[in-house]
């Protein structure tokens, strides 16, 4: 039965369910008492209808429009002050009219006053009770003024119903008073049942909240180092243990005590103490002020402090509530890495190379000194700039897919050789800077001046073909040189010759004047040839006195024996060697080359049986292709 009650209740009373205990049961009281009157006036009317006053029956059922309205409106979730005054005004209304009509003889209006009155101090508040309360006292003295004069009611009951009444009255009238009492009864059960239920919700919510709070309070130390909280006079009030932990110091020195002051005690020469000064005096928010606070043992502890004011709902201050961080390490972490990074900059500043990192986006993020002096621009114009914005396109384009290779995962070098607009010959090195994961994040690049290697280099080159006693061309750069003119020979079809020559009598000098002696003459003879030859000829020393002329882009055998016949004309002149002078001579075989049929070692072979052709002719002559000429017969064939 209750279940089935609480299953109509509960439904219509459902606009009130989120109003609260208090406004819950007020409205499950006016439901109770809105079916009472609909219970009281339907009995009153059928009874009055059956075998009483008819008039009487009529009021009653008209009494039921108000009810429907008041339902109506608990259904909808409208508010108690509106269906009490609709339900308490309908009862006093029909007790008003009936008391009227019937000239103060209808008995069971006025012993339905008690109950009215029961009705109304329920649902009202207690001023209105009190005004229902003087409105029933009147509505008595109504009634007993017109009792006691002579008038006549407008319904005139029957003397027979006026008789029972004195029974009928208190029936319906005890009857109504059970059905508000079932009423009050339920209301008072449902409101104990829904406060038990409100008290056990509030006892998990309080568990809840319990913790949640040490929950809280355990993530909050891990958190952080500390927590405080000062009053409106600024005054340390709450200090969790990890504050003064932190500090080194007892709660009961620390509470009472303004922050600016706890602080200036722990450390009187901290400036950074004043940058609390001015935040809590304007009541503002701070954060990430940093203090220092020197200990006994010499160590400095670096705190980091957040507050933030609080003020109460009428915008009153009301204090600081604020968080405490030990940074040290994290301190020492960043001086290191600081220290770290000076070693390291220090140490590339002075490498005489340039020493880049480059990110993933091709952004320059770090650069050594040396780069300002090589690219004569600041440091500020080249890291953190893009590589297109400090090289050139034409430079870029170059370096472009060594750099492709390097974000690949592959370690290159390359040489970018001195040009015009170039000044050094430079080798680049790139690493890629591989992520755990994998992928390359960045390239290490380093690039060396490599232009005085190159030049040494070039010059050891040069002076490994250069014989060094006479300056001219050695045994291998004459092989490259004879390579070179065959080859050029064959693609141009110029006819080529080759000189060989040798000093006559070299031995008889060495031995009558020494090896130094001989050195002079081979010097003095290597100059006489160089006159002699053109500047795209070649001349070289072979060893010993052994010279030969590679005579390049020759007309025909004329232009041979032109050259060789001024070489003759040229050792006409003694040979000069400190007091003395020494008549001297050469000899010389001529080879030609005027087609691709012969190689280095043919043409070097005719030249060398030309040379010896000529010494058997009598020396200080040359030969062609077996014949023999003097220099008083140069236009011998």
């Amino acid at each position: 039965m209750r279940r089935t009650l609480e299953q109509f209740i509960d439904p219509w009373l459902a606009g009130y369910a989120d109003r609260g205990l208090e406004e819950r049961f007020r409205a499950e009281l006016a439901l109770g008492f809105a079916l009472f009157q609909v219970l009281v006036f339907a009995l009153f009317c059928a009874v009055e209808l059956i075998s009483g006053t008819p008039a009487m029956g009529y009021i009653h059922l008209s009494a039921q429009l108000p009810l429907i309205v008041s339902l109506y409106l608990l259904r909808r979730g409208a508010a108690l002050s509106w269906v009490s005054l609709i339900l308490i005004g309908n009862i006093y209304l029909v007790i008003i009219v009936v008391i009227v009509i019937s000239a103060g003889r209808a008995v069971g209006a006025v012993v339905a006053l008690p109950a009215f009155v029961m009705v109304a101090l329920m649902l009202s508040r207690r001023l209105g009770g009190w005004v229902w309360m003087l409105l029933v006292v009147l509505a008595m003295l109504l009634a007993a003024q017109l009792h006691n004069r002579v008038v006549t009611p407008w319904v005139q009951p029957s003397p027979d119903w006026l008789e029972r009444a004195a029974y009928r009255v208190p029936l319906l009238v005890s009857l109504a008073i059970a059905f508000v009492a079932v009423s009050i009864k339920r209301a008072l059960g449902s409101y104990r049942r829904a406060l038990l239920r409100a008290q056990d919700e509030e006892r998990k919510q309080r568990a809840g909240a319990a913790a949640a709070a040490e929950r809280f309070a355990a993530f909050a130390d891990l958190a952080a180092d500390g927590f405080w909280e000062t009053d409106a006079e600024l005054r340390l009030e709450f200090v969790s243990p990890s504050f003064t932990n932190s500090l080194r110091v007892a709660p009961e020195i620390v509470l009472g005590l303004p922050p600016v002051a706890l602080f200036e005690r722990l450390s009187p020469t901290a400036s950074s103490v004043q940058r609390l000064i001015e935040p809590m005096q304007r009541r503002v928010e701070f954060a990430d002020v940093v203090l220092q606070v020197p200990r006994r043992s010499g160590e400095v502890v670096w705190l980091k402090l957040k507050g933030l004011p609080r003020f109460d709902r009428d915008g009153e201050f009301i204090g600081y509530r604020g968080c405490i961080h030990d940074i040290s390490a994290q301190r020492a972490v960043e001086q290191s890495l600081r220290d770290a990074e000076n070693r390291l900059r220090t140490i590339t500043d002075n490498i005489p190379a340039l020493i880049s990192y480059i990110d993933a986006d091709r952004v320059f993020r770090f650069n050594n000194r040396t780069y300002t002096q090589w690219l004569r621009r600041p440091l500020s114009e080249i890291t953190g700039k893009a590589l297109t914005e400090v090289y050139a396109p034409p430079t870029y384009a170059r370096i472009k897919p060594y750099l492709d290779r390097a974000f690949a995962g592959e370690e290159v070098s390359f040489e970018l050789e001195r040009t015009r607009t170039r000044e050094r010959h430079v080798r680049v090195t790139y690493v890629p800077d591989v992520a755990p994961g994998g992928g390359v994040v960045g390239v290490y690049g380093m690039i060396h001046d490599v232009s005085r290697f190159k030049d040494i280099e070039r010059q050891l080159r040069e002076l490994s073909q250069i014989d060094g006693l006479t300056q001219l061309a050695n045994r291998r750069r004459y092989d490259e040189r004879l390579g070179h003119a065959l080859a050029l020979s064959d693609r141009t079809g110029q006819a080529l010759a080759l000189l060989f020559l040798d000093l006559d009598r070299f031995k008889e000098l060495n031995d009558a004047l020494g090896h130094e002696a001989g050195d002079q003459a081979l010097v003095e003879f290597a100059k006489r040839l160089k006159r002699c030859a053109r500047e795209s000829d070649t001349v070289a020393r072979l060893g010993g006195d052994e010279f030969v002329v590679i005579l390049e882009n020759v007309d025909g055998p004329q232009s041979a024996i032109t050259v060789a016949e001024k070489i003759l004309a040229a050792m006409q002149t003694p040979l000069r060697l400190s007091d003395q002078s020494w008549p001297w001579s050469t000899s010389i075989g001529i080879a030609l080359r005027v087609g691709p049929g012969m190689d280095e070692e043919a043409l070097l072979r005719a030249a060398d049986r030309s040379l010896y052709a000529a010494k058997a002719a009598g020396r200080g002559c040359y030969r062609l292709a077996g014949e023999c000429s003097s220099p008083d017969d140069a236009d011998a064939p």
